[in-house]
């Protein structure tokens, strides 16, 4: 199972050990990537992906101005990027 995390200027934000926590109560066989992105003050976007397959898929994408959170692969990140601009 995928875990999106959006904290938006709440308490536990800019804590690392809860982020961590959060994204570590569901269990995973084949491991996991977890990721995350700290994009303004207060803003944390997270995610947990299940390796499936062998395959490890990031759910960011993030330039200098934009930072996206998706439940899906994204294969054309810099065009998505491009297309943020």
């Amino acid at each position: 199972m995928t875990i999106l995390l959006a904290l938006l200027d709440i308490e536990g934000a800019e804590d690392d050990a809860q982020v961590h926590a959060i994204l570590s109560r569901s269990v995973d066989a084949h491991g996991a990537t977890r990721e995350h992105a700290r994009p303004g003050p207060g803003v944390l976007l997270a995610a947990k992906t299940p390796h499936i397959g062998g395959r490890r898929e990031s759910k960011l994408a993030a330039d200098d101005r934009y930072t996206v959170i998706a439940d899906a692969t994204l294969y054309y990140r810099d065009a998505l990027a491009r297309q943020l601009h």
